[in-house]
């Protein structure tokens, strides 16, 4: 017997694309930064009017609000849960209030899901450590990565005349954008021949997203090109001959696994999410967090590599990304979850 897939959601412009793929679409009225109780309140009534309605088999969630108040409402309607925890996130590693809140709710509901997925042994130990999670854990290779479809043989190479980094992602202080700018101005300062492509997604409602007023005055610059958000970002990596993530923390970067995937060298910072994809030397460089020095000299280093040593690198990074990272793998970990709870129901 075959399953349904109904998604519950914020609406935005892939919701169609769901629906595409078979899928039940069910929209979600979602702020990711709002700790507004009246707000919440009716988010999580929401949430449970549409899995009272769909009533499941089992419920795969994603982001902190969804885990949370997707836990107790699991709870309340017998309905198995399997949590993903792909990033911890400035709202908990961070003190205040909503850290406070964030830590309590999980503390709460730790024994509420079935399963939990970490992406990262980091993430884990930190939750670990402050109690805040249940014995029924693993660790899964982040979302994984189609290295079938993101494969260097199904598009054309680059003939750059110019040293070319690529950022892809969303446009937020937190993935390091500003060091990021700055070390561009200051390497083409140095009369170091280089431009960064920035193949940008706009995420307004995030606490740490940059003003439209910024990005217009760096894309003034003639050392850096933005580009419009696209489905299909294999061409922009295979144009590249580096890519750059200088991101102050993640869950495990599906855009540095695109880019291994592709073949290509990836700078990024010694954080988590990224330190876990990327070896010194390897695949490519790390440098600190958040220091536009140490990311301006990793960059430097970079474009000075004869071209077989950035070749080579960018080989080691797509054979770690078949052996450690494919999707099949992450695919496998919810089949066996699937396949658990129904031993665990009979």
């Amino acid at each position: 017997m075959g399953y349904s897939v109904s998604c519950v959601a914020g609406k935005e412009d892939y919701s169609n694309k769901l629906k595409d793929l078979g899928a039940s679409f069910y929209p979600l009225n979602i702020n990711k930064s709002s700790i507004n109780p009246i707000s919440e309140i009716k988010l999580l009534l929401d949430i449970f009017r549409i899995y009272r309605m769909i009533s499941p088999a089992v419920i795969f969630q994603f982001t902190v609000k969804n885990n949370l108040y997707g836990s107790i409402i699991s709870k309340v309607l017998k309905i198995n849960c399997v949590n993903n925890i792909s990033g911890l996130g400035t709202g908990i590693i961070e003190d205040g209030l909503t850290s406070k809140l964030i830590k309590i709710l999980y503390k709460v509901t730790q024994n509420f899901p079935f399963h939990t997925h970490f992406q990262n042994t980091d993430d884990l130990k930190y939750m670990k450590k402050l109690k805040l999670i249940g014995s029924n854990v693993s660790v899964i290779p982040g979302s994984g990565v189609d290295t079938a479809y993101f494969n260097p043989k199904v598009v054309s190479a680059n003939n750059n005349k110019v040293f070319t980094f690529l950022y892809v992602g969303r446009l937020l202080k937190d993935k390091g954008l500003i060091e990021l700018f700055s070390a561009m101005r200051s390497l083409t300062q140095g009369k170091i021949n280089v431009q960064l492509h920035v193949v940008g997604i706009r995420d307004l409602h995030n606490p740490s997203a940059i003003d439209s007023k910024s990005l217009a005055e760096w894309g003034e610059k003639k050392y850096i090109t933005f580009f419009h958000q696209t489905d299909d970002v294999r061409q922009y990596l295979s144009s590249a001959d580096c890519f750059v993530l200088p991101s102050y923390r993640e869950g495990l970067s599906r855009s540095i696994l695109e880019a291994m995937a592709m073949s290509l060298p990836v700078i990024t910072t010694n954080v988590p999410g990224c330190s876990h994809l990327v070896e010194d030397g390897v695949n490519g460089f790390l440098c600190e967090s958040k220091s536009i020095h140490s990311l301006a000299r990793a960059m430097d280093r970079m474009t000075k590599l004869d071209l077989n040593k950035r070749i080579e690198l960018g080989k080691n990074g797509r054979k770690m990304a078949i052996k450690k990272f494919d999707i099949k793998l992450v695919e496998k970990s919810v089949s066996d979850c699937i396949i658990a709870i129904q031993e665990y129901d009979k």
